[in-house]
């Protein structure tokens, strides 16, 4: 249990973020015990991710990048207030900020909870989503899915050989990101199921 301070304009963290997290964690234990490894992830959010992971292992590196600076002041704050220092957080449009010679084949494991609604749907979405959460923090383009392609695209340029790249999806999503995954030569694909059992977490290895 941690507590997340959030603002307008940020998205709500939400039960099915545990899954990932859960899912982060057990990788981690299973792949690196006590050894150093580097986290980035994509669209932060309020931080929730990123900071659930540091502050599980202290012997981790995390980075969090966002294109809004409304999360990354939001992040900070929690940041902070959990006086976590091996977690940082960039303003960066994907990885656009991200110097290639510094991150180029360096993460073990980069994470993201895109936006992932289709346009059409925003309008109809429940009035307690779509009235709090921002639009940008929503829409995934016509179809729902081009941060899946842009993401999953670009990552291997920043993945170390076998890393692990990690989605939250939004359900019916899960064949095409798969698709998407493949596509880009991702192996040891891996699904997830929330609590109403429909894939929330789709995973796979460079």
């Amino acid at each position: 249990g941690m507590d997340f301070y959030v603002e307008e304009g940020v998205l709500i963290p939400r039960g099915d973020t545990e899954i990932i997290v859960e899912y982060i964690i057990e990788y981690i234990n299973n792949t690196f015990s006590l050894d150093s490894f580097n986290l980035l992830d994509i669209g932060i959010g309020s931080g929730a991710i990123s900071l659930a992971i540091a502050r599980h292992f202290p012997n981790g590196n995390i980075y969090g990048i966002d294109v809004f600076d409304k999360p990354l002041k939001v992040a900070e704050k929690n940041r902070q207030n959990l006086e976590l220092k091996n977690v940082q957080f960039i303003k960066s449009d994907l990885f656009s900020s991200l110097d290639k010679n510094v991150f180029h084949d360096f993460f073990d494991i980069i994470v993201s909870n895109p936006p992932y609604i289709p346009d059409r749907d925003i309008e109809e979405l429940e009035e307690d989503v779509r009235g709090f959460e921002p639009k940008e923090a929503l829409s995934g383009g016509e179809d729902g899915l081009d941060f899946y392609r842009d993401i999953t695209k670009e990552a291997r340029l920043y993945l170390r050989e076998k890393g692990l790249l990690v989605y939250e999806i939004g359900y019916n999503q899960a064949k095409s990101v798969e698709s998407i995954l493949s596509n880009h030569g991702y192996k040891n694909i891996e699904k997830k199921n929330d609590l109403e059992d429909r894939n929330r977490l789709i995973a796979g290895k460079k």
